[in-house]
C-alpha cells in the first residue's frame, strides 16, 4: 500500500501534475495509486516522492511484518 493519492490530493495536485512533476507518466502514476504496481523501482519512487515534496518511505512506507507466533508450550506428560 501507498500514499501517493493520499499525498498529491493533500497537496491539490492532479495526476497530470504530478506525472510532469515527477517526469512519470500518467498511466503509471494511476497504476501506482491503484496499487495495480507492487512496488516501483527505486528511482521511480525518488521522483514521485520528490515531486510530492516527501521521502520515498513517507510515500511508499515499508510493509509491517506480522509477528512471530509465539511457541507453544510444552504439554507435561500426564502418566
Amino acid at each position: 500500500m501507498n500514499r501517493v493519492k493520499e499525498l498529491r490530493e493533500a497537496r491539490g495536485l492532479r495526476r497530470e501534475d504530478l506525472a510532469s512533476r515527477s517526469s512519470v507518466s500518467y498511466e503509471y502514476v494511476r497504476r501506482i495509486e491503484a496499487n495495480l504496481v507492487e512496488s516501483p523501482s527505486l528511482p521511480i519512487a525518488r521522483q514521485i516522492a520528490e515531486a510530492l515534496g516527501a521521502t520515498v518511505d513517507e510515500v511508499f512506507p515499508p510493509p509491517v511484518e506480522a509477528p512471530e507466533p509465539a511457541p507453544a508450550e510444552p504439554s507435561e506428560a500426564v502418566s
